[in-house]
């Protein structure tokens, strides 16, 4: 992680108080089977956005701030069929989404650009746990295979 992200995160952990984190959405597709045929290989994807607003409190206090991120993560399992004769294709196997609301309590004020980072880096580490748990349940309940949701390995430092 660079220097300045670094910076801006501490800013906003400095000015931030994490109160909740909310299921928003769920969703869950099983449109077929895995397939048995060696030839179809089974792939996992992911799926990640983070997107957040500042919301003011009421009327009687403008200190009353909060800042809501909304992380909607997702994973699939995917069956890629290469056989010679046919194009490539691939089919949905298993579909896993959700979305979460994680609430800040705005302690003081705080840059819009370190909320930002804050919001790629620190909600989408306090929701993983979450995440995991969800997926993991999902599997179970299902009786499906565990599909691997790997550690939360931060962001890409564009």
């Amino acid at each position: 992680m660079k220097p300045e992200a670094r910076k801006l995160i501490k800013e906003a952990t400095a000015s931030l108080c994490l109160v909740d984190i909310v299921l928003a959405d769920a969703r869950f597709e099983r449109p077929m089977l895995p397939p048995e045929d060696p030839e179809e290989e089974l792939r996992q994807q992911y799926k990640r956005s983070v997107r957040y607003s500042i919301e003011n409190g009421n009327e009687a206090s403008d200190k009353e701030r909060s800042v809501n991120v909304t992380v909607a993560l997702g994973i699939r399992l995917v069956c890629q069929s290469e056989k010679k004769e046919e194009p490539k294709t691939e089919t949905v196997v298993i579909l896993i989404e959700a979305e979460y609301l994680a609430i800040y309590k705005m302690t003081k004020d705080v840059t819009d650009k370190a909320i930002k980072v804050f919001a790629r880096f620190n909600a989408v580490h306090n929701v993983w746990p979450f995440w995991r748990h969800h997926v993991f349940d999902i599997c179970q309940r299902a009786k499906l295979p565990i599909l691997n949701v790997p550690l939360m390995a931060g962001v890409s430092e564009d």
